[in-house]
């Protein structure tokens, strides 16, 4: 069974059954799907294979990042094709956060935002 949700241009369709998991695997609480550049869809779930990767309709590709990632959280695909993955694991590189300016790293915000000056 499938339904369409969404409006205008953002209409997606859900298909139950789509992603066609190999019965030795399983996945759990699914923490972010990311697309990338071809059309493959990478599933980032909290089970004992992190990260699903599956073709446009739904034929298991792979699976990786077992022993390598905590929690799943987030996932991105960036236009260069780079995949962002966010986790509760170890931190490996923080970008910005409170008082640091976009793309400087640990800079203190000292910018006057008054337009007066």
């Amino acid at each position: 069974m499938s339904s369409i949700h969404g409006e205008g241009e953002y209409r997606y369709e859900v298909i139950n059954g789509w992603a066609k998991v190999p019965p030795e695997m399983a996945w759990r609480e699914v923490g972010a799907v990311a697309v990338d550049s071809q059309d493959n869809v990478y599933v980032f779930n909290r089970g004992p294979h992190p990260m699903l990767v599956f073709d446009r309709e739904g034929n298991f590709l792979r699976s990786w990042g077992e022993s390598t990632f905590a929690r799943a959280h987030g996932a991105h695909y960036a236009p260069d094709d780079t995949l962002y993955l966010t986790d509760d694991g170890k931190l490996i590189l923080s970008w910005g956060g409170p008082g640091t300016l976009p793309g400087e790293f640990n800079i203190p915000h000292n910018i006057c935002c008054d337009a007066d000056g």
